[in-house]
């Protein structure tokens, strides 16, 4: 395990403090996919991080559709 590899108190505070910001970027990032998809915040923790990253482009795509901006990457019969 990574923390057993630390030697130092500085070391392993960096460490934790790194784990720490992760673990609030990734609630505000299921935060914001519960917002934009309307779907149910504890539903969305169950996603693993692939599928929150598909979602997350799937909902960008669809917002910038309402708004009139077409997909840099659409999917085409071609591309399958």
């Amino acid at each position: 395990m990574r923390l057993l590899a630390l030697k130092s108190g500085p070391d392993i505070l960096k460490f934790l403090t790194s784990l720490e910001k992760d673990s609030k970027a990734l609630i505000e990032d299921i935060a914001t996919l519960a917002i934009y998809s309307n779907q149910s915040y504890d539903n969305l923790w169950n996603l693993t991080l692939d599928e929150r990253v598909i979602f997350t482009k799937i909902i960008k795509d669809k917002i910038s559709l309402e708004k009139g901006i077409k997909p840099k990457n659409e999917l085409t019969q071609e591309m399958i």
